[in-house]
């Protein structure tokens, strides 16, 4: 849900955290090379209060 939400405000132009969607493991890169570090690696779904965060 929260990607859902992300890729809504961006459409809208909508100004959000810089984000990537990561749908395989060596994608992380890809978000290294957009985002840098520091950054969060959030579950799309089951989250909540930290959990589903690294």
């Amino acid at each position: 849900m929260l990607l859902l939400k992300k890729l809504l405000y961006t459409n809208l132009n909508t100004q959000i955290a810089p984000f990537v969607q990561l749908t395989e493991k060596n994608d992380i890169t890809q978000a290294v090379a957009e985002i840098g570090y520091p950054f969060i690696v959030k579950t799309r779904f089951g989250g909540y209060d930290g959990k589903g965060q690294i």
